[in-house]
C-alpha cells in the first residue's frame, strides 16, 4: 500500500476517534471509496495515532493509572483511586469476550457496508435516546460503582462491531447509569487507553504466531522435499 491512502486514513481516523461515529466504519468506506484494501491490522495500528493523543491530554490520570496497575514503576505509594478501579473493572468484558471474539476471527465477519450501515442506524439512535432521557446530574466516575461500571463495560462490547462507536457505546452506557455529558465523555477516552492497547498486544501475538507458522511450514516443506529426494 501506498503512503499517501494511508495519510488520508490516518486523518480520518484522528477526526472521527474522539467523536461518536464509529472511526472503524469510516475506515472502511473510505477504503471501499479509495478502492484499497484495509484490514483489523491497519485499523488497529491507525488507532495507534489516536491513543497517542489520549496519552498526551490526560498524561496526569493515564499515569497514574499505569501506576496503578503496575506499582513496581514506581517508588512512591499511589493511592487507589475509584476512578482506576472502575478503568479495570469496565475494561474486563471487551478484554475477554472481545479477545475471544478477535482471536477466532468473529470479528471479521461484521466488516461488512451493509452491515455497518444498520449498525450505524441502531446506535446512533440509542445513544440519542440515552442522552436526552438522561438526567444532568453530578455524578462523576470516581463515585461509579463497580456495577455500574460493569455495565458500561458490557456496552463496549458492542464497540467490536464497526458502525459501533466505541466511544459512543461507551457514551450510551455512561449516560445510563448516570454520568453527566463531560463525565462520559472524559471515561470513554481513558477507557481507550487499556482497550488500544490490548488491541495492539493481540495484534502484534497474531503476528509473530502467522510468522512463526509460515517458518514451521516452511521448514516442513523442506524436510518432505529431503525425504524424497533421499
Amino acid at each position: 500500500m501506498h503512503i499517501f491512502p494511508v495519510i488520508i486514513l490516518a486523518i480520518i481516523q484522528g477526526i472521527t476517534e474522539f467523536l461518536p461515529i464509529s472511526s472503524s466504519a469510516h475506515l472502511l468506506i473510505t477504503s471501499e471509496m479509495m478502492n484499497i484494501r484495509e484490514n483489523l491490522s491497519l485499523d488497529i495500528s491507525l488507532h495507534l495515532g489516536t491513543l497517542m493523543a489520549v496519552l498526551i491530554y490526560f498524561r496526569t490520570e493515564a499515569l497514574n493509572f499505569f501506576k496503578f496497575i503496575m506499582p513496581f514503576f514506581s517508588s512512591n505509594k499511589i493511592s487507589k483511586t475509584k476512578i482506576n478501579q472502575n478503568l479495570i473493572v469496565a475494561s474486563l468484558p471487551i478484554i475477554f469476550i472481545g479477545g475471544l471474539a478477535y482471536m477466532s476471527g468473529f470479528a471479521e465477519i461484521f466488516r461488512d457496508l451493509h452491515f455497518i450501515g444498520l449498525s450505524t442506524i441502531v446506535f446512533g439512535l440509542a445513544l440519542y435516546f440515552a442522552d436526552i432521557r438522561s438526567n444532568e446530574e453530578s455524578l462523576k466516575v470516581d463515585n461509579l460503582s463497580y456495577k455500574k461500571s460493569l455495565v458500561v463495560g458490557f456496552f463496549q462490547i458492542f464497540a467490536i462491531i464497526p458502525g459501533a462507536s466505541r466511544a459512543g457505546v461507551v457514551y450510551t452506557g455512561s449516560r445510563i447509569v448516570g454520568l453527566n455529558r463531560v463525565e462520559a465523555a472524559k471515561f470513554s477516552m481513558l477507557l481507550s487507553i487499556m482497550i488500544q492497547n490490548f488491541h495492539f498486544y493481540m495484534d502484534q501475538k497474531n503476528q509473530v504466531n502467522h510468522i512463526f507458522l509460515k517458518f514451521g511450514q516452511r521448514k516442513i516443506m523442506q524436510l518432505n522435499i529431503k525425504i524424497i529426494m533421499n
